[in-house]
Parts: structure tokens; sequence; C-alpha cells
């Protein structure tokens, strides 16, 4: 104001003001106000900018939170573990030892990548996003923490690893339950809460542990650990009351029937699965035990009927969920199985199919599961008559399955078998014959059961009575029946035949002959195969005459 009033009061007319509305206008233009103005802005934007700042702190602070799926994925699997399994394989005597660590290792540090990037997208939409609530983060995070006891359980059967459980270590990987589940809020929800009391909160986690060890024994070939652990496991479980553990307990011995355990006792244990998941709301369950109930009664006990209600039973759960492709793929399977008890081998196909194509999409070909329906496929086309298509098939199964499990590995010798079929039905006798040999070596020179040995030499019985050689068939014949006996009443009725027809050649054996194709005939083989069973007998019988010997 001084300066203003000096200059209105200067005495050169030039130097003051032209007009009183500068002079107002001077007056008005106050620094103090400017300098406040100035101060508020500045203000303003250092609280926008501290704001700013706050907020990118607090959410890098939510991300970090989010942060630790890495370390505890390494509590199952990390440095120690696999330096412990890979001494573990190296030592066990198994020829394939390497490569059957690298591709279980490829496959656990495939399976935990997925773990860790669902664990990180679980825990950032509830803590950053706020997409998700509390309880549903509680809900995945359990089920994240049964599939990383499923790794841990499995890693430590993989460092007491013997010969017989490296041939099964690619598989039993491959086997790892599927992570669909964590991401699936509606089937999270319908399973029983947890109990509230944190005792028998704690002791049902651990439960769940033993149940996780029990699919890893079984997974690996375990089957007299497996079947003990599951017992002691199971009767812990029911004292818990909690259902849901229950129908865990009881699905893990029911699937033991594959190759553990007896069906009728396998099929007890299904059906308390059953029960105690649907009492339980435990979809996942109950879908898993209704598929193995399909295949368990088309594949081991030859009843359509009840194979097919199985299947239908877990379409019809399944259907309430999407997005679950392995249990799709596995449905596929189940029901591929009931339409071959029935004899629709071109829908059977269609059914293998789609289950490849599922399993190839979620998994990769470089998945023994994906191979496995390969395999079926393969399988499929033989016994359609179309084996020129299935001997290509089988080239690529014999080649992803020896550089997954290697080439003496039991599942390289399941190939082999097959292939040899086919090269067999084409009359490709020389490839058929170093196919079924090498299938015969493997399993004689491992740990395989009777059943693997009697089903490589009716193979190689089959291959000699179609080359014309009746005595080497005879012989590769009786052992197989002998070793057969009665673990698969198909297989065996099978063998009995074609010892039948070995025996033929020696006009003072027909009798015996006679009644060996009886004994094939009147097997129990439920179903369209049974049917067509007795019909190729009869036909062979009736077109035996008595005084030459023909095939």
């Amino acid at each position: 104001i001084r300066k203003i009033l000096l200059r209105g009061l200067s005495t050169s007319p030039s130097d003051r003001f032209a007009s009183m509305t500068e002079l107002l206008a001077a007056l008005s233009h106050d620094p103090a106000v400017r300098r406040r103005r100035w101060l508020a802005a500045a203000t303003g934007v250092a609280f926008v900018a501290a704001g700013a700042a706050g907020a990118h702190r607090f959410t890098v602070g939510q991300h970090a939170m989010c942060a630790g799926g890495p370390s505890r994925a390494a509590t199952a699997w990390g440095p120690e573990q696999r330096k412990a399994i890979e001494h573990a394989f190296l030592t066990s005597g198994n020829k394939d030892a390497g490569r059957a660590f690298a591709s279980a290792a490829a496959l656990f540090d495939q399976y935990l990548a997925r773990w860790t990037g669902m664990y990180t997208e679980a825990c950032e939409a509830t803590q950053v996003r706020g997409e998700q609530s509390a309880e549903v983060l509680d809900l995945r995070m359990g089920c994240l923490g049964e599939r990383l006891s499923s790794v841990k359980a499995l890693g430590d059967v993989f460092t007491a690893a013997n010969t017989g459980i490296v041939d099964n270590a690619v598989s039993a990987a491959s086997a790892l339950p599927t992570l669909d589940r964590c991401a699936d809020i509606a089937m999270l929800r319908a399973v029983i809460k947890p109990p509230d009391d944190p005792a028998k909160r704690a002791r049902v986690a651990a439960l769940r542990d033993e149940v996780a060890k029990v699919n890893a024994l079984a997974t690996a070939g375990q089957c007299d650990s497996a079947r003990t652990v599951g017992a002691t496991t199971l009767d812990a479980a029911k004292a818990t009351g909690y259902r849901p553990l229950e129908a865990e307990a009881s699905f893990a011995l029911g699937r033991l029937a594959d190759s553990c355990l007896d069906p009728p006792k396998g099929i007890e244990y299904l059906e308390e699965a059953v029960l105690s998941a649907e009492a339980a709301h435990h979809d996942e369950v109950t879908i898993g035990a209704s598929i193995y109930f399909a295949t368990l009664y088309s594949d081991r006990l030859r009843d359509p009927h009840l194979s097919r209600y199985w299947a239908r039973h877990a379409e019809a759960i399944l259907a309430r969920f999407q997005g679950h492709p392995i249990l799709e793929a596995w449905l596929s399977v189940a029901r591929s199985a009931s339409l071959d008890a029935e004899g629709r081998d071109e829908e059977a196909l269609v059914e293998d199919r789609r289950a490849l194509a599922l399993k190839e999409a979620a998994l990769g070909r470089s998945n023994l599961d994906t191979v496995n329906s390969m395999l079926n496929v393969e399988v499929r086309l033989h016994e359609l008559g179309r084996d020129a298509e299935s001997v290509l098939l089988g080239q690529q199964v014999i080649e992803l399955t020896t550089r997954l499990a290697g080439a003496n590995s039991g599942r390289a010798a399941l190939a082999f078998a097959d292939q040899s079929e086919s090269l067999t039905a084409l009359h490709r006798f020389a490839p058929a014959r170093a196919a079924i040999e090498k299938a015969l070596t493997i399993w004689k020179g491992s740990d395989a059961g009777p059943f693997y040995v009697g089903y490589a030499l009716l193979d190689l019985g089959r291959l000699n009575l179609a080359e014309d050689h009746p005595q080497a068939a005879r012989a590769n014949l009786e052992e197989s029946v002998a070793l057969l006996g009665s673990s698969d009443t198909r297989t065996t009725a099978e063998a009995k035949f074609a010892l039948a027809r070995a025996l033929w050649y020696s006009p003072r054996d027909r009798s015996r002959a006679k009644l060996l194709a009886r004994e094939a005939r009147d097997a129990p083989i439920p179903g369209a195969a049974g049917t067509r069973r007795i019909a190729a007998i009869d036909a062979w019988v009736q077109s035996r005459p008595s005084d030459k010997p023909a095939r």
C-alpha cells in the first residue's frame, strides 16, 4: 500500500497512475492474498501426492501380503526335497530312474506353478481387489492347503523309492488332485464347514494329510501300505464325526479296488464314500466315487446296467458345476467303459476321443494321463478292426511313454503289448514279436504281478498260433492260464479259448480242447462282449472236423 501511495503522490505526472481505475486495481492486487492462494494450492497438491503415495504403499503392502505362495509351495517341493528324491530314485536300482525323476519333477514343477498362481489370485481377490469375501478366501486357501498336502505326501513316498515306486512315479505325479475345485466357489461352499472347535479342526487337518498319504501310496503302487494306512485313517475319520473327512477317507480306500483291493470290498468303501459325501454335500467326492463305480462295474465286474447308472449319476451332479475338464474327461472314460461292456464300440470310441481331447487341452501331451487316453483310443481302434490306425497311434504312445516313464517301465510294457496285438492282426509278425517280447521282458524283470506276465504270454501265444507254431503257442498259453487264474474272468476266458485252439492240433488233446472251449464259453461275461465271445466259440466248435487237426 505504501508503494502505491508514494507512486500516487509522485511530483512527476508521468510517474503517477494514469487513472483512478489503475489506482484501484493496484490497491485490489494484495500480495498476501496471492501468497495464501498459492499456499492453499500447494497444500492441496501435497495432500493429493501424499494420498497417492499412501495408497501406493497400501497397495504394495497388500500385494506383498499375497506373495507368500512360493514359500509355502517350497515346504512341499523345495531344493532339499528335490535333492533327496533324486538321490532315492538314482539309488533304487531301477534302470529308468533318471528319466522317471526328470518327468516326475517336471510334473511337480508345473503343478506347483499353477498352485502358486491360484494362491496369489485367491489372496488378491480378497485383500487387493476386494471382490471376494474373507469366507471364500478361507475356503479356497483350505482347498489349496489340501492339494499341497498331496504333493508333500507323494514327495515323502518318493524319498523312500524302490524300483516299484520309481516305475509308478510318473503315473503318481500325473494323478495329483486337480486344482479346479479350489476355484469353484459353489462347490467349495456346498461342503459342510470345518469344525468350530480348534482341537477338532486340527485333528481333521492332520487326518486329511493321512488321506493324502493313502492316495500317494496307492498311485505309487504300494498296495500293502495303502491298505494299512487307509484302514487306520478311515477309523480315525469316523471317530471325528466330520462327514466330509469320512467321505474322503472312504473314497481313498475305494479307489484301491482298481489294483490293490478285491472289487467287492472296494464297492463297500465306495458306497460309504458316496453316502457320506451326499450327507456332507461333498460333490467332488460324489462325482469321483461315481466315476470309479462306473469303471469298476464295467471293467472288473462286467455289469453294464450298474456301470451306466453310476456314470449317469456322476454326470447329473457334474452338470451343476462348470470348468472341470479333467472330471469331464474321467466321466467320458467311464462312459466308454460302460458302452464297451454293452458292445457299443463305435460309441465308446467317441467317448475315448472326447476324453483325449479334454485331457490334451488341459494337461498337454506330455502328461501320462493324456497318454492313457491315447492308449484307450488305440485299443478301441484295434477292437473295431481298424488296426492300421491303431498301429500309427500306438507308435506315438510308445514314444511318449518311453520319453516320460522310460523304455523299461511298466507303462512302456503295456504300450508294447497293445501294439503287438494290432501288428499281429495285420500279419506283421516280426515287429509284433519284438514288441510282445519287450513287454514280457520288462514285466518279468520287475515287480509286476502274475496278471501282467500272464497277459503278455496270452498275446505271445496268439502270435504263435497266427504264425502256425502250435507247440510254442501251447507252452505260452498253458503258463498264461495258470498265471491269470481267476483275477479277470474275461482275460482268462480268452486264454482258455486260445489254448483250446492250440491243443486241437494234437488229436489226443481234443477232448481237453473242447472242455476248455466250453469253460471259456460259460464264463460269466455279461453284455454284448459275452454274446460275441459265445458266438465266436460256437462257430469254432462247429467248424472243427474230428478227423484233421485244423485251427
